[in-house]
């Protein structure tokens, strides 16, 4: 994963994104301000050569238990983790590049440390 600066433009070139996100060689997420508070963001993701798009929830949940039924206890593991961050999670205190790449890296740190005794199948993307 490699955290930069924004560069990619939506709404006819006007609003340019806070941060781009490149998970790997495939996908890219986009960080972009909302419009619902003074520190909304709007999350979009791009797979290579192909137009920006916004994640739906539908498609995790289905990523999800699909999984389930092959890595049950890695799951319940994830969902688990998931929950704990959910709990303990608070508002961002602004949307500005370097209070969200922090914010980024902290959450990543504890979800890596709950989730690190995953098998490599439970851990793996799905396309």
């Amino acid at each position: 994963m490699e955290i930069l600066e924004g560069k990619k433009y939506r709404n006819k070139n006007t609003e340019k994104s806070i941060m781009d996100i490149k998970i790997d060689e495939t996908y890219t997420v986009y960080v972009f301000k909302g419009s619902l508070s003074k520190n909304d963001i709007v999350i979009k993701y791009s797979k290579a050569g192909k137009r920006m798009r916004t994640p739906k929830h539908i498609h995790w949940v289905i990523d999800v238990l699909l999984k389930e039924q092959k890595n049950h206890n890695d799951v319940i593991t994830f969902i688990k983790c998931m929950q704990k961050m959910w709990d303990n999670i608070q508002g961002l205190s602004s949307n500005d590049y370097i209070s969200l790449k922090d914010t980024l890296i902290k959450y990543k740190k504890q979800v890596d440390k709950e989730i690190g005794e995953l098998t490599l199948e439970g851990r793996r993307i799905s396309n």
